[in-house]
């Protein structure tokens, strides 16, 4: 069952305070596609008004954000489909404000797996990427990313005041390691979000070496392996509550045997799907005259790798196709699945 191409545009008209038309030719209004990160651009295309009007050929379906580099609280957010867009960009009112800024602290530590109990500082782990994420509508770049060092500490230097998300890991450095919890004081940072004021507390993470695995292998109608088979791993309650979608929703790729693996999970119930990936491989995000070797740009993989799979619209079509599991901590999980056609 392939995934068709959306072809459509985005259109922006750019108005005053008053609602009239604002034919300002000046200045860039910026398409971002936000991707699986979620508030993480990962490609932004540009284009310039005529006549107060500016539009962008669109071919990747999924979330972008629109807004100008006038530095004003003018930006819109889209779920684009396919079909053409209209949107309203208000250019007009003052500069947007800048949040005050403040240090952000944090450290690693890990289970214990012996009779001891409690966590440890987890050290000689530098270099795992902490992913935080702001509000894309009102932050022009909402994402901070903090190594760690050596002795499992980290530090963000500067981010504005207000509510933030943890976004993930990525399994970064500990690949057979899930997040059990993260606190910040009395506050559930998986749940609650990161509170940055004058006062920050620092968060603590406890990992755990015992993500769970599964195991599986993808065949088609007539029980072949199927090779380079597109896997996609969806959380289900209370898992997907979390903000770490990063690390709770996953892809990977079957070898030539149609076999997979996914380690590092979070214990808990899944769905898995499986596509050809001709099904699901599309082009660039932007379709551009001036430079259509984009639309095969190989930092987009497939619309299930970049993300679409963490959207209910995109997988509505493919309902009864996934395969549910259970994920026990430490334990693998085996599964076998019918491609989907």
């Amino acid at each position: 069952m392939a995934v068709p191409a959306p072809t459509g545009k985005i259109r922006a008209h750019l108005v005053d305070d008053t609602g009239s038309n604002r034919p300002l030719n000046s200045f860039s209004v910026y398409f971002r596609y936000m991707g699986a990160m979620m508030g993480v651009p990962v490609f932004t295309g540009y284009a310039y008004p005529t006549n107060g009007v500016v539009e962008l050929s669109v071919n990747f379906p999924g979330v972008y954000t629109i807004d100008t580099n006038l530095n004003r609280p003018d930006q819109v957010v889209v779920d684009f489909l396919g079909a053409d867009l209209d949107v309203v960009l208000n250019t007009s009112g003052q500069p947007a404000k800048v949040a005050a800024e403040h240090a952000l602290s944090g450290r690693v530590l890990v289970e214990q797996t012996d009779s001891v109990g409690g966590a440890r500082l987890l050290k000689d782990r530098a270099g795992i990427r902490m992913i935080f994420t702001g509000d894309s509508r009102t932050l022009k770049t909402p994402i901070w990313i903090a190594p760690t060092t050596a002795d499992g500490t980290f530090m963000v230097f500067a981010m504005p005041e207000g509510i933030h998300r943890f976004a993930g890991f990525g399994n970064s450095g500990v690949p057979d390691y899930y997040l059990v919890k993260a606190t910040q004081g009395n506050r559930d940072v998986l749940t609650s979000g990161v509170v940055i004021s004058e006062t920050t507390v620092p968060i603590e993470f406890v990992f755990s070496p015992l993500g769970g695995v599964i195991q599986g292998t993808v065949r088609d109608k007539d029980n072949h392996p199927v090779h380079d088979a597109v896997i996609a791993l969806i959380p289900e309650s209370p898992v997907s509550a979390r903000t770490d979608r990063a690390d709770t929703y996953r892809t990977e790729r079957t070898d030539q045997n149609g076999v997979f693996e996914i380690r590092g999970l979070v214990p808990g119930s899944y769905r898995v799907y499986a596509w050809y990936e001709s099904d699901v491989k599309l082009p660039h995000p932007f379709q551009t005259g001036s430079d259509p070797t984009l639309r095969y740009d190989p930092t987009f993989q497939s619309a299930v790798e970049d993300g679409a799979f963490m959207d209910p619209v995109f997988m509505k079509p493919f309902d009864g196709w996934g395969k549910s599991v259970s994920v026990d901590k430490g334990g693998p999980a085996n599964i076998d699945l019918k491609i989907i056609q």
